[in-house]
């Protein structure tokens, strides 16, 4: 790598933007939980109880769910919105947190994938049927992205002779929080959190 970007500042508040949203949608969910089993006033205490562990989360569930039915505080129950539990709703409580205070570390860039289409097309024995190929294109996702990248980092190594005339190599942003996320790609990891965090594939019951 002969240089390698800043990642633009508009990413990172992007990205505190969706992550702000998601969790609000949450808390909106429990208050409608709140008001759906007669709950009465502004409920600002009501709140989508997420814990740090499994601990965190029971002993602060009570004060958040109040006033919700048993079979509410039961569905929320089976999303284990807790670390170990539901990776994906802790850390999304996380970065959420972080956000309200400064922006979201978002470093750029890592290895997403690299086109050796060409490569093949040129390492192929000269009037083979794959040497006479025309553009093509074959993706493969890096092992490892080699986050974050450095200059002077070496991305691709050709163990072969073949004097590579052309190679295309795909670059993402990724998101990096200590304690929270490290290095994950930052479309992949809004688009998990967008959310199915329900391992059966199936929304859970919210009816009182």
């Amino acid at each position: 790598m002969d240089s390698v970007k800043d990642a633009p500042d508009e990413a990172s508040l992007i990205a505190g933007e969706i992550i702000q949203n998601l969790r609000s949608a949450l808390d909106h969910l429990a208050y409608q939980l709140f008001l759906r089993a007669g709950g009465t006033g502004a409920g600002k205490n009501i709140y989508f109880p997420i814990g740090g562990s499994k601990t965190s989360y029971e002993n602060k569930k009570s004060s958040r769910t109040y006033g919700m039915t048993q079979q509410a505080v039961a569905a929320i129950d089976a999303l284990k919105p807790y670390k170990g539990g539901n990776d994906v709703l802790w850390q999304l409580h996380e970065l959420n947190n972080v956000d309200k205070h400064r922006l979201i570390l978002t470093v750029g860039s890592a290895v997403r994938s690299t086109d050796l289409g060409d490569y093949f097309v040129q390492c192929a024995a000269p009037g083979s049927l794959l040497s006479e190929a025309k553009g093509l294109s074959a993706f493969f996702m890096a092992g490892d992205n080699d986050y974050p990248l450095k200059v002077g980092m070496v991305v691709f190594t050709d163990q072969t002779t073949t004097d590579v005339k052309k190679l295309t190599i795909r670059f993402e942003l990724v998101l990096h929080e200590k304690g929270v996320i490290k290095g994950v790609s930052l479309s992949e990891t809004m688009k998990t959190t967008v959310w199915n965090p329900n391992q059966s594939g199936r929304p859970p019951s919210w009816d009182t």
